[in-house]
């Protein structure tokens, strides 16, 4: 419910496919460095370092944010999140009772997200620009967060 709780949700989405990225960027590359030195892996690495960039600004909005010690209070201070609002809908009240409840609508999203990342490793396998695999790294992300927002009931 709080902007704490928002940056922190993205990061956290941000990691899923930072540890795709490290996968191909570790283990997959290094065997076709191996195989084709003419391969240039630069724009996989540029691609696994923005999706760092991206983690490091959600740290950053986490340093700035109130820490969550004690929510009510921070609820009363700082307010409920205006993107968590947004997708609740109705007022928040300081002690309401906020659960996931999968809807097709969240199964779809979160079928999606796991086609991007899906698409990420096709991307790489394929010999796609990095650029696409980027993309579909932020894809996900989108994805899954708009898949669990619209789970909350």
């Amino acid at each position: 419910m709080l902007d704490y709780g928002q940056a922190l949700l993205f990061k956290h989405l941000l990691i899923i496919p930072l540890l795709v990225f490290a996968c191909i960027n570790g283990i997959w590359l290094d065997r076709k460095l191996r195989k084709d030195e003419t391969f240039n892996p630069k724009p996989w690495a540029k691609a696994e370092s923005s999706l760092l960039l991206f983690i490091f600004s959600a740290t950053a909005v986490l340093g700035q944010q109130a820490p969550t010690h004690d929510i009510p209070s921070t609820l009363r201070t700082n307010g409920v999140s205006d993107l968590f609002q947004y997708f609740y809908g109705s007022q928040v009240e300081m002690y309401n009772q906020i659960q996931f409840s999968l809807t097709s609508i969240s199964l779809i999203l979160f079928a999606l997200s796991i086609f991007f990342l899906l698409l990420l490793l096709y991307a790489f396998l394929k010999k796609a620009p990095a650029i696409f695999a980027f993309l579909m790294s932020l894809f996900f992300v989108f994805s899954a967060y708009l898949g669990l927002m619209t789970s909350i009931q």
